[in-house]
C-alpha cells in the first residue's frame, strides 16, 4: 500500500461508504489535517472506489497563488466538463437558474449587467443539481485551506441542499492555514451533517512498515522509534527521512539513533534542495517556473517563463518526474498536457527556496505572456509583484475587477483594485479608481472603504462629487456605530451642496436627500439624540424626490414615523419601494427594509406579494444582502400570518447567510425573529440558542447598552423568561426593553410591545392592578396605531389580565378585530382566550365554537403550545378532541400551496423548484404534504382538490 494510506482503513471506509452511495443518496465529507498527513492520498482514492457506481468525478485544487481568483476553484471543478461537451449539452446543463453561473465561469453570454453574488450561488447550485440529474456526481476538492471566499460560500450554500441529489462532496483542508478564510471552514466542518474524517499520526509499528519498505531492510525498534518521533508520524515527513537515510546510507541500527533529530529536521525542504542541485540547469529552471506559475499549467507555457525551448522542457520534465518531483500522472486540461507537483509541499520548498528577485521576474515575465488568457489570469500574477509603471497594469488590474464584479465577487474586485492603487497614475484615473475601490471594499470591510473614499476627497473639487464621497463615508460610518463620525459627515455632505437655493439641477436635489435620509438613520440606530429628533421632524415637512435620494428619504422616515405610531408612514414605505431601490447600495438597502417593516407592521394586505416579489428579485439578480433581508421580512411575514414552518426556514436561511457573507448588521433582526417563530412553535430551548448565536448570549441589562436595535432581542429574551416560567426576570426584562426603545423615540406597541409583557408577567405574579394600567396604556397607543394584529393583542392582553367578567367584552372586541385581517397567528389567539374566558364564565356550549377554530388554526400553523392550550380548554368546556388533523385546501401552508397550485398547472417538480429557488426535494416534501391533507394521491387530481373546502376537526363527549 501507498506509504499516506498505511493505518487509514476507517477513513477509507468512510469514502467508501459515501461513495458507493452515490447513486441514492448524497454526503459531504471533510478530510482535515496538517501536511503530509495523508489527505491528498485519500481524496486519490475516491477515483478508485467511484468504479463500478457511474459517477462523474470533478475535481479541484486550491493553490496560493489562484487565492484571490474570484470562484477559482469552482471553475476548476466545472470549467473542464463544460467544455468538454457539445454545445447543445452545454446549453441543457446551463438552462433555467443555472444561467447565472455563467457568470462564475466567465460565460460571455451572461451579459455585461452585474450578476449579484446571491444569484451566481444559486445558479451554481442549479448547474450541480443538473450535472448529476442523470448521473451520480463527485466534486472532490483539495487544499480547501487555499481556495477563495467565492468558491467557499458555494459550498457553503451546497451543502444544506444536497438531500435529494445524487452527489458527494468531498474535500481536504489543513486547520487555522494563515491566510484562510477560515470562518467559512469552520462552518463547513461545524455541520452536523458533515462527516468529518481527522486521520491519527501513524503509529510506530506503522512508521516500522513504512522504513522497511523504503529501506528495504529490517529496522531496529529504537531506529522506528527514533523516526516516529522526529516526524511526529506524517508519513510525508517519513517517507522524505527515509530517502535521506538511503541517500547518506546509514544503517537503520540502534547505534545511528543519534543521527535522526539531524536527518529529520525539514527533511522535505532538504530533498528538494538536493534534488535541484543534482539535476540538470533546465530542470531547475522548469521547477521553478512552475512552482511560480502554479498547478496544472502547461508545459509550453511553463517552459517560456523558464526561457527554455520546447525540446529542452520537454527533457527537463521527463527529468523532474524521474526525480520525484512533479506527478507522474499525466495529466490534462483541454487538448494539453499539464504540470503538477507531486504534492503541495514539494511545490512550497521549491518556491521558498528560489531567490526572491528570481520569483519577481518569474511572475512579470508569467503576466506578459498571459495577456491573452484573461485579466485575472494576469492580475494574479501582478498581484505577487512590485508596481511596475507600465500603463497596461493598471488597464489589466481594473478589467479584472470589473470581471470579478460583473460575477458577484466583490472581495476579489476588491484585492484587484487596492493592488491597483499602488502603481503611478494619473490624479484624474486614480480618482476613479479610489471610487471603485471603496465601492468594492464595502462589501469587504466599511474601514477600508473609509480609507479610499478620504483620499478620493483630497483628489476632486467639484462640489456634487465632494457630497457623494463623504455620503458615502457617513454611511459607513454609521454601520460601524461610529455615531458622530456618521452625523459630521452626513452635515459635511450637505453643506458642500450648499443651500437649496444653490443646487442646480435635479440630480443635486436627489442627492441632498439621500444625504439627509442618511441623517434620518443615524436617528433611528441612536439613543438619546434630540437633536437629530429636531432635525428629522424638520425633514418631515419635505416632499421627497421620485429619485433614489427621495425614496430612501420616504423610507427611512416612515420607520421614524412608525416609532412615533404615526399612520402616514404607510404611505411613505410605498412610496420608498414604488419603482425598486438599487440592491448594490447598503444605504439604499437599508431604507427599504425599513420599508418592509412598516407595511408588515401596518398589516397591509398586499405585503406578502411585495415580499415574494423581492425574494424572487434577490434569487435572480439581487445580492446575498438583498437576498438576507428579503428572507428576514418574509420570515416576519409568514411568522405573523401563522405560517411558522415556512418561516422557520426563511429564519434559518436568512441565519445561514449572515454566517457566509459576515453581515453582522443582520444578527439583532435574524435572533429576534427568528426565535419569536421558535417560541410560537414551543421550541424554547431553540429560541434560547438562536439569542445567543445574535447577540453572544448577552443578558437583557447588558443588551440595554449595546448599539443598534437591540430592542428587538430584547423583546424576545423577555418572551423567553416567560415561556420558562421565570415571570420576575421577564418582567425585568419587559421594563428595560421600554426604557431602550424609547431611547430610540419609540412608543408604537406593533414594533415592541414591552407593556403587554409587563402586563402579563405581573398578571401571573398576582400584581393586578399594575398589569392592567400597563395592558391599558398598550391599547391606547395601539388604537394611535391602528393596525388590527397590534389593536387585537392588545385587546387581547387587555382582557386577559382584567379577568374572565371584565375582560370577555374586550376579547369579543379583539377577535372581532382580527376577523378577517392578515394576522392569523394572533386571531388564532384571541380565539382560544375568548373562549377559555367563556367557559371560565361558565358559558361551555358558547366556549367551544371559538376553542374549537382556534384549535384548528393552530394545528394548522403547528404552533404546539396553542393546540395543547386549546385542547386543555376544550377538555375543561366537556368535549374530548378527536386526533386534530385539518384537511382540504385551508390546511396547506404558504409554501405548500404555491407549489401544489404550480404542480395542478402541470409544471414538473423541477421546474417547480427553479422557478420557486428551493431545491426539488423540497418541491416533493411539499408536494407529499400536500397530497395527505388533500386526501388524494395522484397529481391530476390537485386542481379539482384545491377548490373544495375543509374538513372540520371532529369533537367527542367526554
Amino acid at each position: 500500500m501507498e506509504p499516506l494510506l498505511v493505518e487509514r482503513d476507517g477513513e477509507l471506509a468512510a469514502l467508501a461508504g459515501v461513495v458507493a452511495g452515490v447513486g441514492v443518496s448524497s454526503g459531504f465529507v471533510v478530510v482535515e489535517g496538517p501536511a503530509g498527513i495523508g489527505k491528498s492520498a485519500l481524496l486519490g482514492s475516491v477515483a478508485g472506489l467511484s468504479e463500478g457506481t457511474g459517477a462523474r468525478v470533478l475535481g479541484a485544487r486550491g493553490t496560493e497563488l489562484e487565492r484571490p481568483f474570484g470562484f477559482g476553484l469552482v471553475r476548476q471543478l466545472f470549467e473542464p466538463v463544460l467544455v468538454g461537451v457539445s454545445a447543445g449539452q452545454r446549453a441543457e446543463w446551463l438552462s433555467g437558474a443555472a444561467g447565472s453561473a455563467g457568470a462564475a465561469l466567465g460565460d460571455s453570454g451572461v451579459g455585461d449587467a452585474p450578476v449579484g453574488d446571491f444569484a451566481v450561488l444559486h445558479g451554481l447550485y442549479w448547474l450541480t443539481a443538473n450535472l448529476c440529474a442523470n448521473r451520480p456526481l463527485l466534486l472532490v476538492l483539495d487544499d480547501l485551506h487555499w481556495a477563495d471566499a467565492g468558491s467557499l460560500r458555494f459550498l457553503a450554500y451546497l451543502l444544506p441542499r444536497l438531500e435529494g441529489l445524487r452527489l458527494a462532496v468531498v474535500v481536504a483542508t489543513r486547520a487555522h492555514e494563515p491566510g484562510a478564510e477560515q470562518h467559512l471552514l469552520d462552518l463547513l466542518v461545524a455541520d452536523p451533517s458533515v462527516v468529518v474524517l481527522r486521520p491519527a499520526p501513524l503509529s510506530t509499528s506503522a512508521v516500522g512498515v513504512i522504513l522497511g519498505a523504503e529501506l528495504g531492510s529490517p529496522v531496529d525498534s529504537a531506529f522506528v522509534a527514533a523516526c516516529a518521533s522526529a516526524t511526529g508520524g506524517n508519513p510525508l515527513l517519513l517517507s522524505a527521512l527515509a530517502r535521506v537515510v538511503v541517500r547518506e546510507g546509514v544503517a537503520p541500527t540502534a547505534a545511528n539513533v543519534g543521527r535522526v533529530p539531524q536527518m529529520g529536521g525539514d527533511a522535505i525542504a532538504a530533498r528538494v534542495r538536493l534534488r535541484l542541485s543534482q539535476m540538470s540547469e533546465e530542470a531547475a529552471l522548469l521547477a521553478r517556473a512552475v512552482a511560480v506559475l502554479g498547478d496544472d499549467v502547461a508545459v509550453r507555457l511553463a517552459g517560456q517563463v523558464a526561457g527554455l525551448s520546447a525540446a529542452a522542457a520537454a527533457s527537463a520534465q521527463v527529468q523532474l518526474v524521474h526525480m520525484g518531483v512533479l506527478d507522474r500522472s499525466v495529466a490534462t486540461v483541454g487538448d494539453q498536457s499539464v504540470l503538477r507537483f507531486a504534492h503541495p509541499v514539494v511545490r512550497a520548498a521549491v518556491y521558498d527556496q528560489t531567490d526572491f528577485a528570481d520569483r519577481i521576474a518569474g511572475h512579470t515575465r508569467a503576466a506578459r505572456l498571459l495577456c491573452d488568457d484573461g485579466a485575472e489570469r494576469v492580475a494574479a500574477h501582478l498581484l505577487l509583484i512590485p508596481p511596475t509603471a507600465d500603463e497596461q497594469d493598471v488597464v489589466t488590474l481594473r478589467r479584472a475587477a470589473q470581471d470579478a464584479a460583473r460575477r458577484g465577487s466583490p472581495d476579489t474586485a476588491y484585492v484587484y483594485l487596492n493592488r491597483c492603487l499602488a502603481e503611478s497614475m494619473p490624479a484624474s484615473e486614480r480618482y476613479a479608481v479610489l471610487r471603485e475601490a471603496a465601492k468594492a471594499a464595502e462589501m469587504v470591510d466599511l474601514g477600508l472603504a473609509v480609507v479610499h473614499l478620504r483620499e478620493a476627497l483630497t483628489l476632486t473639487s467639484d462640489p456634487t462629487e465632494r457630497a457623494s464621497i463623504t455620503q458615502q463615508m457617513g454611511t459607513n460610518a454609521l454601520f460601524m456605530q461610529e455615531i458622530d463620525h456618521a452625523i459630521g459627515a452626513f452635515e459635511e455632505a450637505l453643506a458642500f451642496l450648499g443651500d437649496e437655493a444653490q443646487w442646480e439641477s435635479d440630480e443635486q436635489r436627489d442627492l441632498a436627500q439621500l444625504i439627509q435620509s442618511g441623517l434620518v438613520n443615524v436617528g433611528l440606530v441612536a439613543t438619546d439624540r434630540p437633536e437629530l429628533t429636531r432635525r428629522v421632524e424638520q425633514l418631515r415637512t419635505i416632499r421627497p424626490s421620485a429619485g433614489i435620494g427621495g425614496r430612501a428619504l420616504d423610507g427611512l422616515l416612515s420607520m421614524f414615523e412608525t416609532f412615533q405610531a404615526v399612520p402616514t408612514a404607510i404611505e411613505r414605505a410605498r412610496r420608498c419601494l414604488r419603482g425598486g431601490i438599487p440592491t448594490h447600495s447598503v444605504h439604499s438597502l437599508s431604507a427599504q427594509s425599513a420599508a418592509y417593516h412598516v407595511l408588515l407592521l401596518a398589516d397591509v394586505d398586499d405585503i406578502e406579494a411585495i415580499l415574494e416579489d423581492a425574494v424572487t428579485s434577490a434569487h435572480r439578480q439581487g445580492s446575498q444582502v438583498a437576498a438576507l433581508i428579503a428572507h428576514v421580512w418574509r420570515c416576519v411575514g409568514r411568522l405573523w400570518r401563522g405560517a411558522l414552518v415556512d418561516a422557520e426556514q426563511d429564519g434559518r436561511t436568512a441565519m445561514r447567510m449572515v454566517e457566509t457573507t459576515g453581515i453582522q448588521l443582520g444578527r439583532p433582526f435574524v435572533g429576534a425573529f427568528l426565535g419569536e417563530v421558535l417560541l410560537e412553535r414551543g421550541h424554547t430551548d431553540q429560541a434560547a440558542a438562536v439569542l445567543d448565536w445574535a447577540d453572544g448570549g448577552m443578558s437583557i441589562q447588558q443588551l440595554r447598552d449595546a448599539p443598534g436595535f437591540v430592542y428587538l432581542m430584547m423583546d424576545t429574551r423577555t418572551h423567553v423568561l416567560r415561556a420558562r416560567g421565570e415571570f420576575e426576570q421577564a418582567l425585568k426584562g419587559a421594563l428595560a426593553t421600554g426604557e431602550r426603545f424609547a431611547a430610540h423615540g419609540g412608543q408604537n406597541p406593533a414594533m415592541a410591545g414591552w407593556r403587554a409583557e409587563a402586563a402579563l408577567c405581573l398578571h401571573a405574579i398576582g400584581r393586578r392592578d399594575e398589569a392592567v394600567r400597563y395592558a391599558d396604556e398598550e391599547l391606547t397607543f395601539a388604537r394611535m396605531w391602528g393596525a388590527p394584529r397590534t389593536v387585537g393583542h392588545a385587546l387581547r392582553v387587555a382582557g386577559r389580565v382584567r379577568g374572565t367578567l371584565e375582560g370577555l367584552p374586550l376579547l369579543e372586541e379583539a377577535v372581532r378585530v382580527l376577523e378577517g385581517s392578515t394576522a392569523h397567528l394572533e386571531y388564532a389567539k384571541a380565539l382560544i382566550d375568548r373562549g377559555s374566558a367563556l367557559r371560565r364564565s361558565g358559558q361551555r356550549a358558547s366556549a367551544r365554537p371559538s376553542l374549537v377554530k382556534g384549535l384548528d388554526l393552530a394545528m394548522k400553523f403547528e404552533a404546539t403550545p396553542m393546540v395543547d392550550l386549546a385542547r386543555a380548554e376544550l377538555r375543561a368546556s366537556g368535549v374530548r378532541p378527536r386526533t386534530p388533523h385539518m384537511t382540504g385546501p385551508d390546511a396547506l401552508t404558504p409554501s405548500e400551496q404555491r407549489v401544489a397550485v404550480l404542480a395542478a398547472k402541470g409544471l414538473s417538480n423541477r421546474t417547480i423548484a427553479q422557478q420557486l429557488f428551493v431545491t426539488t426535494k423540497t418541491v416533493e416534501v411539499h408536494l407529499g404534504n400536500a397530497y395527505r391533507k388533500l386526501g388524494i394521491t395522484k397529481r391530476s387530481q390537485l386542481a379539482a382538490s384545491l377548490t373544495s373546502g375543509p374538513s372540520p376537526m371532529g369533537l367527542a363527549a367526554v
